[in-house]
């Protein structure tokens, strides 16, 4: 659909500049478009201007009352949108922050080191508040990711770029946000915690997963 939209404004605006020459041509030089018997040749060529005229004045309607607003309303419709990824970005960047908290460094992290990390964590450890546990607050900003991306998509969805959708879509599509965290329990003895079902690690992967698919996601500063 955007390809066709693409096609048609083209096709639109070659439409114009043909209309543009032609009334140029047929007001102020001696050429003349249509050459045949000259009553035929006559009206032909002034109604050929008249269309001119017509298309001309209808693109400069089409400019003023939905070009024109409608570019206006996509470069804020694009600042949302580039809020809200930054946002999502943001909040699967402090999971994989608060797994380590004091050790964090971009790169510190490969998917096969994180996935053990995360796996290897406990997740009801509390946070520094005392209060919020880690389970509570991977699951709050999976809430909220997921969220913001099913406003995006189905409210922006058709301004957005192909990568932007294909981020968005991959979010929603991931373990991450289809599978709800079922964590370890290491309240269990060692030697059983292997027998009781769990998706912490495949969880740890689809974050991890997400997180470096977020840097390929980068805007310009004075966007």
């Amino acid at each position: 659909m955007r390809i066709m939209d693409k096609f048609i404004k083209h096709l639109w605006w070659i439409g114009t500049f043909i209309s543009i020459a032609l009334i140029i041509i047929l007001r102020f030089t001696d050429w003349r478009p249509i050459v045949c018997e000259p009553e035929v040749a006559d009206g032909g060529n002034f109604t050929l201007e008249s269309l001119s005229f017509s298309y001309l004045a209808a693109a400069i309607f089409y400019i003023l009352n939905e070009y024109i607003p409608q570019r206006r309303k996509n470069e804020v419709y694009a600042d949302h949108i580039k809020r809200q990824i930054i946002s999502i970005k943001e909040y699967i960047r402090q999971i994989v922050a608060s797994i380590e908290p004091f050790k964090m460094d971009e790169n510190k992290y490969t998917l096969q080191t994180f996935a053990k990390t995360f796996a290897d964590k406990d997740l009801k450890t509390k946070l520094m508040d005392g209060q919020t546990d880690l389970e509570s607050y991977i699951n709050k900003r999976r809430e909220l990711v997921e969220t913001l991306c099913d406003q995006l998509l189905s409210s922006y969805g058709n301004v957005m770029s192909y990568k932007e959708i294909n981020y968005i879509n991959t979010i929603l599509k991931s373990d991450f946000v289809q599978n709800r965290l079922e964590p370890i329990d290491f309240n269990v003895p060692k030697q059983y915690i292997s027998s009781y079902p769990n998706n912490q690690r495949t969880i740890g992967n689809s974050i991890f997963k997400l997180y470096e698919l977020g840097k390929d996601i980068k805007y310009e500063q004075n966007e």
